[in-house]
């Protein structure tokens, strides 16, 4: 029995040694240390939560990730393509997304009814219907805002996204193509129309002008940067000395293929017509192709060399290329980007096309 005791009295002395030497070690740093759940209560957008995680780590809730990228967006609405152009240009010299204001219910192709229809809708203060929606607006701190000047004012549709969207706290920066009448207005319509944004100096255009926009719009920017507005706008292709690629995603019934884009000019010119929804064809036995809308700028842009799952564009005949077997070089074809996910549907695509900016 005395054995039993002098046993529980040794185990009891030396518990008690061990926990006062524990409380009495001196810490690293007089400032708390990060927990080390944090980096998981935290993820950066590519990051998932694994499932080695703690289950305190699960419940906490995590702040949502700043979406990375660019901080502007060039919305606007083109009839003619003058004002279309003028966007592509200002997307292809900042990075800018895009999006395109466009009606659910298409206006007609005549000039002379459009002019009937433009007038009847201003006198009835009409608001057309957008199709689709300007995803993450949160995260723009500068709006580029184009469109067409229709009787001294904006087209009605422009009223429909100034009224659906609050542009309070950002920068709008209007931008105008016109047969010489220039903003007229429209400058105290956006600023009634979105009393706590700041409306920056505008660029207006003719239509001859608009054509080849790029000096023009290049000249407002860096006025816009260096003048009172002083904006600043982070592009996709290079926010600090961080490399970062947009991407898009061609969609079918089949499936869909993600494409990484590489930056170049004529990249940004597709991109800058997205969203489209085109016919896909076959041709030879290594390709599909489908027509932009319009031309892309090739200006400075680098030949396509790469292999199964290129984007190209062949300029000649203004399509644009996936490949999904080799093929050879050729000095009017241009590179576009590199299929990242799913090129392996590619060869199996057909009927309508749908082409997005991938978030």
């Amino acid at each position: 029995m005395k054995k039993l005791i002098i046993l529980l009295l040794t185990i009891l002395l030396a518990a008690t040694l061990t926990a006062c030497g524990n409380a009495q070690q001196p810490s690293q740093s007089s400032e708390p240390s990060e927990p080390a759940v944090s980096s998981a209560q935290t993820p950066t957008p590519t990051e998932t939560l694994a499932p080695t995680e703690t289950p305190a780590a699960r419940e906490t809730p995590s702040p949502q990730p700043e979406p990375a990228g660019t901080n502007a967006v060039v919305v606007y609405f083109s009839w003619s393509g003058n004002t279309e152009a003028v966007a592509e240009a200002i997307v292809q010299q900042t990075g800018a997304d895009v999006f395109r204001i466009q009606p659910e219910t298409p206006y007609t192709d005549d000039y002379d009814a459009l002019l009937d229809i433009a007038k009847e809708e201003q006198a009835e203060g009409a608001r057309p219907a957008i199709s689709g929606r300007l995803e993450n607006l949160e995260q723009y701190d500068v709006v580029f805002l184009g469109f067409p000047n229709w009787w001294g004012d904006m087209p009605m549709i422009l009223y429909t996204f100034l009224d659906e969207y609050d542009l309070s706290g950002k920068t709008i920066a209007p931008f105008v193509t016109s047969g010489g009448s220039g903003f007229s207005g429209t400058i105290n319509a956006i600023e009634s129309a979105e009393p706590d944004a700041a409306i920056t100096g505008g660029l207006s255009l003719g239509s001859s002008e608009a054509r080849e926009p790029e000096q023009a719009v290049a000249d407002w920017l860096q006025g816009l940067e260096s003048g009172e507005s002083g904006i600043k706008v982070m592009t996709n292709y290079d926010k600090g000395d961080e490399k970062m690629a947009a991407k898009i995603i061609v969609q079918s019934e089949q499936g869909q293929v993600t494409y990484e884009l590489n930056g170049s000019a004529a990249a940004s010119s597709l991109r800058g017509q997205l969203p489209l929804s085109l016919a896909v064809e076959d041709f030879s036995t290594n390709e599909k192709i489908f027509y932009p809308t319009q031309a892309l700028d090739t200006t400075d842009s680098p030949l396509a060399k790469g292999g199964a799952g290129t984007l190209a564009y062949y300029a000649p005949w203004g399509d644009a290329v996936m490949f999904y077997g080799d093929f050879r070089e050729n000095p009017d074809l241009f590179e576009l980007g590199t299929a990242t996910e799913r090129a392996d549907i590619i060869s199996k695509m057909s009927g309508t096309i749908t082409i997005l900016a991938a978030e």
